[in-house]
């Protein structure tokens, strides 16, 4: 029996209701009370202060602080208001497990908007239900339990990808040129890396300029700006300083980059051992590494992963010590603003002093972090002791070693054919230099890509053949 496209399309929305409800079910199961220190329990803070007393703080016995971004905090803030004047006089064990469905309902959105923007860049009717499948089932499914803005962020990027895709083949530039610089500014609320976007844009907005003669393009460059000037103000109304925000972070995460210069080519080399599970079984299961060499190899792991020693490095100047050191919480709380802008310029200078060797270990940056599996993951697979659902979740644990190689090499494919789809990979490539050039780059931090990888995997599947015809199933 030959099924119609109508025929097709209600048995693919059947699939897709069928998957929602699936995993909305799977995950009011899992998610649960726990709280796991990090990044997570600062957004939780900062939007339980918004909530009860209507101050952007991470510690409300301490002045305003712009420690990290505020839109996820803000609509985390939200649900938070609901949760605790509808159920009050409930343990806060549960209302913690309510305030999670914030997180749950930003994945479901990521995952139904995956689905709708696959369904019009690839033909098959199968793949928008496995890309939202692997989207909402795989890598993405424990992040629900901590309190971080992924899913918030990838739903932003993703559109910016798509509307830079629907830009190629469209003759009017303007409509889409404004919704990507419309998202570049309400992302960057999210992940204030996203404002750096808008300068990667400028080639593309001087060239439709170009080519459309319509002079209002020109100005859609400060749209970012002009949706960002509420946070410009509110820094500069308590911090006497116009910036996006997040100085402290940008302090020490420059500094952990200033402080990698101090590594040399052993610890350079070890550094790859160390971050790869297979080689580093092999040299020790081998003996190819002495005791000595081990413990060097976890000193260089737990300091260069850690960004209190980058700052203690540029505060101090010299090897740190116990003496010496200083933690995150140090730093937020008794460093004033000028010490922190002074870190940053100095490891900017280092930085720019050492070129090469910065460079290298951008490389290094990005081959420690290809992965997606970060510490929420690998606590949420070895979690369940039903050993087939360990073993599923352990694939998606392998698999994620393959995501950034392949796409980063499909991107390739994409430039050097000069094919449309290669503006609907561009933002990511542009975040991934950036993330391996500015950041201390870990896996999580690549989850936002996943949308974008899986697409464009699939999209050359279908249209390109990477695989035999005779195992054409699309």
């Amino acid at each position: 029996m030959i099924l119609t496209d109508s025929m097709q399309a209600i048995i693919n929305k059947k699939i897709l209701i069928i998957q929602v409800f699936l995993f909305l079910v799977l995950q009011f199961n899992y998610i649960d009370s726990s709280l796991k220190p990090g990044d997570g329990i600062e957004n939780l803070n900062y939007a339980q202060n918004i909530s009860k007393y209507k101050k952007y703080t991470l510690d409300i016995k301490k002045k305003e602080s712009n420690y990290r971004e505020p839109l996820y905090p803000l609509l985390l803030s939200i649900n938070i208001h609901i949760v605790d004047s509808l159920f009050s006089k409930v343990n806060n064990d549960f209302k913690v497990k309510l305030y999670k469905i914030t997180n749950v309902l930003f994945l479901l959105i990521l995952g139904l908007i995956s689905f709708n923007y696959s369904s019009k860049i690839c033909n098959s009717k199968f793949i928008p239900n496995f890309i939202f499948f692997l989207l909402c089932f795989g890598h993405f499914f424990p992040q629900t339990n901590v309190f971080l803005s992924e899913s918030l962020a990838g739903i932003f990027l993703l559109m910016i990808s798509f509307y830079s895709f629907k830009l190629y083949s469209s003759n009017i530039k303007f409509k889409y040129l404004l919704y990507i610089f419309l998202l570049i500014g309400i992302g960057s609320y999210c992940k204030s890396i996203f404002i750096l976007l808008n300068y990667f844009y400028l080639p593309i907005l001087i060239y439709c300029f170009i080519k459309t003669k319509n002079k209002k393009i020109i100005i859609l460059f400060f749209v970012p700006y002009i949706i960002l000037s509420p946070l410009y103000l509110w820094n500069y109304n308590k911090f006497d300083k116009i910036t996006l925000g997040t100085e402290n972070r940008s302090s020490w995460i420059l500094a952990i980059r200033s402080y990698y210069l101090t590594i040399n080519t052993k610890e350079y080399m070890y550094s790859f051992i160390y971050n790869n599970p297979v080689l580093k079984h092999f040299f020790l299961d081998s003996k190819k590494i002495n005791s000595e060499n081990i413990n060097r190899i976890d000193e260089i792991n737990y300091k260069y992963n850690f960004y209190n020693y980058g700052v203690s490095y540029m505060l101090n100047g010299e090897k740190i010590l116990e003496n010496n050191y200083v933690s995150n919480l140090d730093f937020y709380h008794n460093y004033d603003i000028e010490l922190k802008n002074k870190i940053k310029f100095e490891s900017i200078k280092n930085i720019f002093q050492n070129p090469f060797k910065h460079l290298s270990v951008s490389l290094l940056m990005l081959y420690k972090s290809s992965s997606f599996n970060d510490v929420n993951s690998i606590y949420y697979f070895s979690k369940n002791k039903n050993i087939l659902i360990k073993l599923y979740f352990y694939f998606h644990l392998l698999i994620g070693f393959f995501y950034l190689p392949f796409f980063i090499l499909l991107s390739l494919l994409s430039l050097i054919n000069r094919e449309k789809i290669f503006l609907f990979v561009l933002p990511t490539n542009i975040l991934i230099g950036l993330y391996s050039l500015l950041t201390f780059y870990v896996p999580r931090y690549n989850l936002i890509f996943l949308p974008v990888i899986l697409i464009i995997f699939f999209y050359y599947l279908e249209n390109k053949r990477l695989y035999p015809k005779s195992l054409s199933f699309f």
